[in-house]
């Protein structure tokens, strides 16, 4: 089964080029055929195996599984269709949430920080906290605001791109197969 495994080194635009004609090949082929009613449990397991493998569970959550610091994945298939579900997976970075956006500070020494501001009830206090690493949001950074000489937006989602590089065609379709059924 062809998967969308890239192990030559390639670059970025090589490397997007392949992807997005991987994903237009899953959308326009096997993919579209691919109903629900064909949906078998054996499908359902692998998915969710492809869902913690993939460590999408360290970020998001479906049902039961996972952790809710990404946005919660249990009713996805109600607000994308499965088109959008595999390009958001895909390019993360192409749409991000507003609140799941990554900020980018730079400090007065020069140093660039980049990660997901952790919300603190009390907006008095004198420092901010940040989660630099998306799959390891439990590691917190504190700055102390008064270093902030400039706060801006991240164009890169804090989804690293490239986590379904290693599974085959079959592992992906489970995956999505798994997402959009209601979780139990």
């Amino acid at each position: 089964t062809s998967g969308l495994i890239f192990h030559k080194k390639q670059s970025k635009n090589e490397s997007n080029k392949n992807k997005l004609r991987d994903l237009n090949f899953v959308i326009s082929g096997t993919f579209t055929n691919y109903s629900r009613e064909e949906i078998k449990n054996e499908i359902i397991i692998n998915g969710g195996k492809v869902f913690e493998l993939a460590l999408c569970s360290r970020c998001h959550q479906h049902g039961k599984v996972g952790y809710p610091i990404g946005p919660d994945l249990t009713n996805v298939a109600s607000r994308f269709g499965r088109e959008d579900l595999l390009r958001e997976i895909l390019l993360p970075s192409n749409s991000i949430a507003e609140n799941y956006q990554a900020v980018e500070l730079k400090l007065r020494e020069g140093k660039m920080l980049s990660g997901q501001v952790i919300p603190n009830l009390d907006y008095r206090v004198p420092y901010i906290q940040i989660a630099e690493n998306s799959l390891y949001p439990n590691k917190i950074t504190k700055i102390d605001k008064a270093n902030i000489i400039e706060r801006s937006n991240s164009k890169v989602s804090l989804m690293p791109s490239g986590l379904l590089n290693l599974f085959t065609m079959d592992e992906i379709l489970d995956l999505l197969a798994w997402l959009e059924n209601p979780s139990k």
